[in-house]
């Protein structure tokens, strides 16, 4: 018998339990609730891109997260189960989150009236692409969370443009897909990103705890990887650099107003 593969299953099945769990409490609860006329607030969860310290500092400002995950039968096969029904009775003391990382599933395809509704106030953080996959390395291999076997240079090329099919862009529509975003922080800049958040909803500044912070390992870079790894994440640069320059606008204007 393998150990670990049932400690493995046992989790997945806790985890599942849980997920649907949340799923029927909050669809019931909304149930119950009249519409909300007022603000929304949607947190979309990029893994590896500071969203476990940003859902901390954000528990100062709102009063419960409903968590939208999806579940697994094994290491290697995600989904989600029916969208939550009722977000438009969302209560403004409330903030839904979640990864929206699985192809069917992602918060564009799963909840499309977030980004219809300007009520619905969606907010995200977004890192340097390669950062993000070397943290995302960092994390399993260091982690053994799934089932990770693949050789470094082979998982740095892996895949190409990850948060360009999160976000739904494309060489078109790239820049009005992240202005459908209320705001767009920096993980490089993390605590001046809330900041600027706070002050855009009204909320008072809260001082960010690294959470999940991958184990940093020394990885000697070869630049004609760092090339290719470009290349084939050259949507993925586009969006980054797009949501740098709004970034940078909502920077300049927060801090001249600051003085």
């Amino acid at each position: 018998m393998n150990i670990k593969a049932v400690k493995r299953q046992i989790i997945f099945r806790r985890s599942n339990f849980l997920t649907r769990s949340r799923r029927i409490f909050a669809s019931i609860l909304f149930s119950l609730l009249r519409n909300n006329s007022g603000d929304k607030y949607v947190f979309l969860h990029i893994p590896k891109c500071g969203g476990t310290s940003v859902r901390k500092a954000l528990s100062n400002w709102f009063s419960f997260f409903v968590r939208d995950t999806h579940f697994s039968t094994n290491s290697k096969e995600f989904k989600y189960p029916n969208p939550i029904k009722g977000i438009e009775r969302l209560p403004s003391n409330f903030c839904l989150t979640g990864h929206f990382n699985v192809p069917g599933g992602f918060l564009f395809q799963r909840y499309p009236i977030v980004f219809e509704d300007q009520s619905f106030k969606v907010f995200t953080f977004i890192r340097d692409p390669f950062s993000h996959k070397l943290s995302q390395w960092n994390y399993l291999s260091y982690k053994r969370h799934y089932s990770f076997d693949k050789k470094f240079e082979e998982y740095i090329l892996d895949e190409t443009n990850y948060f360009a099919r999160l976000l739904g862009c494309n060489e078109n529509n790239f820049k009005e897909r992240i202005d459908q975003f209320f705001f767009v922080g920096i993980t490089e800049e993390i605590q001046l990103s809330m900041d600027i958040l706070a002050n855009k909803l009204g909320k008072k500044k809260v001082v960010i705890q690294h959470k999940n912070v991958s184990p940093k390992k020394e990885t000697a870079i070869d630049n004609k990887l760092l090339e290719r790894f470009k290349q084939i994440r050259s949507l993925d640069y586009k969006v980054y650099n797009y949501c740098l320059k709004k970034f940078y606008n909502d920077k300049n204007i927060f801090l001249k107003n600051e003085t």
